[in-house]
């Protein structure tokens, strides 16, 4: 069985944000979504990083709806160089390279598209990327999903059933999040480091006795 170093990408290597809130941002910036498509998905009333930002991405993902596949990622790449790339935090870049040294491989998690992460993937030297997975239909998305969003319980259940596939072995592995949700899926681990924690997961961190860091992007 295997050493992993698993990753939380949103709020962890990504401090204070999140991989799809800052795409759809630049989709609106850059009128690659129609005001009609930002209507129906909900978030005209909510101010750029509102709290309730994260519920509705995570609930719904219509302002995909009619993208074309092959445009996405193409803008995909883009994205990952002018607006994700200045924003990873130096230390988790830098952990995740420790890690790999010392023979981990390199798992990321994220409640964003899978083809957002691909090339942080590919930057990271990632050996396993998990991502929500978006429904396609004639080269098109839908907007829906094929499989519940990886968030809170089903990050543990995606964990658990990608575990064999991967010889993932839980108790030579480590973890790095900074929800307290993602308690779930850190209990499985030998090591779990809380990042950048909400109140939440910072008590239980000092309950287990888990070490808590923050990181911190340049901008």
């Amino acid at each position: 069985m295997g050493r992993w170093a698993v990753f939380d990408v949103d709020g962890t290597l990504l401090p204070q944000t999140s991989a799809e809130r800052l795409f759809l941002k630049e989709l609106i910036n850059r009128q690659i979504i129609t005001p009609a498509q930002v209507l129906t998905f909900g978030l005209l009333l909510l101010p750029p990083f509102h709290s309730r930002w994260g519920e509705v991405l995570r609930a719904n993902k219509g302002y995909f709806r009619g993208i074309p596949i092959a445009n996405a990622r193409r803008f995909s790449g883009w994205f990952f160089h002018h607006c994700l790339l200045p924003r990873l935090s130096p230390s988790g870049v830098a952990e995740v390279r420790r890690r790999k040294i010392e023979g981990y491989q390199i798992f990321l998690l994220s409640g964003a598209p899978q083809f957002l992460l691909e090339p942080l993937g590919l930057h990271l030297n990632a050996d396993y990327i998990l991502g929500c997975q978006l429904e396609q239909r004639n080269k098109r998305f839908t907007g829906r999903l094929n499989a519940p969003h990886p968030y809170g319980r089903h990050k543990r259940r995606y964990l658990l059933e990608v575990a064999p596939q991967l010889s993932l072995a839980f108790d030579q592995s480590v973890v790095f999040a900074n929800h307290h949700t993602d308690a779930l899926h850190m209990e499985l681990f030998r090591e779990a480091v809380a990042v950048n924690p909400t109140p939440s997961l910072a008590q239980i961190a000092r309950e287990r006795g888990w070490p808590i860091v923050h990181w911190r992007s340049e901008i």
